[in-house]
């Protein structure tokens, strides 16, 4: 197996790519907020309230989450893994359908993209050596779980701050 020391980089590969998100966030917003609505009306309450987010609270959602990672590596070297590689494959699925989708839907660059891309290999390699040690179908449940948990971590959060947005 792989070292463990590859899967508790999660955390690192995380913040990687919301510092790529922090840096491109606003500008990308300013110039494509309208092509954004457009592409997806359904989501223009979703999109505007997003868009509201100042980079302090944009940061509360990211500390939650690499605070939520790391627990997961920590419970990995002192119990058990499988909560750290389920995560592991959630990011990656995240990284896979939200940045890559809307890259093509949109047809233009969108923030994290870049760091998409260069996390390929770690994200392939990391697979690999699960799938010599889990069977396909414990690394799919793996898959499911760690993208719901994500999925549903970024919604709770996201609605949180958007929450606190229109409290002040």
């Amino acid at each position: 197996m792989i070292t463990i020391l590859a899967y508790i980089s999660l955390p690192i590969a995380f913040l990687l790519h919301v510092v790529e998100e922090i840096m491109t966030r606003k500008r990308w917003e300013k110039a494509n907020f309208d092509r954004a609505v457009s592409t997806f009306p359904k989501f223009k309450s979703l999109l505007t309230s997003m868009r509201s987010l100042n980079t302090f609270e944009y940061g509360i959602v990211i500390l939650e989450q690499f605070l939520f990672l790391s627990m997961a590596v920590v419970l990995a070297m002192y119990a058990d893994p499988v909560p750290m590689f389920s995560l592991f494959f959630g990011f990656g699925l995240h990284l896979l359908l939200q940045h890559y989708f809307l890259v093509i839907a949109l047809r233009r660059y969108y923030p994290g993209l870049i760091t998409s891309i260069l996390l390929i290999p770690y994200f392939y390699f990391g697979i690999q050596d699960l799938l010599d040690h889990y069977t396909f179908m414990e690394c799919l449940k793996m898959t499911i779980g760690g993208y719901i948990v994500v999925t549903v971590n970024l919604i709770l959060m996201y609605g949180l701050m958007i929450k606190f947005c229109d409290l002040k």
